[in-house]
């Protein structure tokens, strides 16, 4: 065998073992994290229309955000649907388009949410963008936002309301809570509420 053999023959081990050791840290991450495989969440649509939700329900509030994010996956589990499919039919502003029967206020509250159904961690800026705020500063705070969202995902943030299985702003009731709800942690967000089952409870 010659040298150049021999140098050869010594990158190729190289390259096998790099490829051995990778293989192995995604092995690690698959048994240290099963939440992150089993559902594909991170870095997923599922993933960047979670955070968009938080933004336009939460605003910068993480914990409510956390209970927010919890909801939608319960709610999911119970109706059957991925997580994906009820953040765009349960949140509001995320809806693809206003339903029917919305009042003219509501309509308008999605439009204004347009640029947040649009937003992404390295995007351009959306036309709908219209916010005093500049939008480096904006994309920014997003950015963390949806670092956060993924923490909530793979089960590192512990949910702040388990009883919650509904939430609402003030301008989407008519009453203090729907049928067969009660209003839970009172205290997690200003503007956004929960609710959970009352004990005889009926379905939402």
């Amino acid at each position: 065998m010659t040298r150049e053999d021999e140098r050869r023959l010594a990158v190729v081990i190289a390259l096998l073992v790099a490829a051995w050791l990778a293989f192995s840290a995604v092995r690690g991450v698959a048994q240290a994290e099963p939440s992150v495989v089993a559902h594909g969440l991170v870095g997923s649509p599922t993933h960047d229309w979670m955070a968009r939700a938080c933004l336009a329900e939460t605003g910068w509030h993480e914990e409510a955000c956390a209970a927010l994010v919890h909801v939608m996956q319960r709610r999911a589990r119970l109706r059957g649907m991925t997580p994906l499919a009820m953040v765009r039919l349960y949140s509001q502003p995320m809806r693809r388009r206003p339903a029917g029967d919305w009042s003219r206020e509501a309509v308008q509250r999605w439009r204004r949410a347009e640029w947040k159904r649009r937003i992404t961690t390295h995007g351009r800026r959306p036309r709908a963008f219209r916010e005093r705020a500049s939008w480096a500063l904006t994309q920014e705070r997003f950015r963390e936002l949806h670092g956060f969202v993924g923490d909530v995902l793979v089960g590192t943030v512990p949910d702040p309301c388990p009883e919650a299985l509904h939430f609402a702003g003030p301008a989407h009731l008519d009453g203090d809570a729907p049928r067969g709800f009660q209003r839970v942690c009172a205290e997690l967000h200003p503007r956004q509420r929960f609710f959970g089952r009352v004990p005889t409870g009926g379905e939402s």
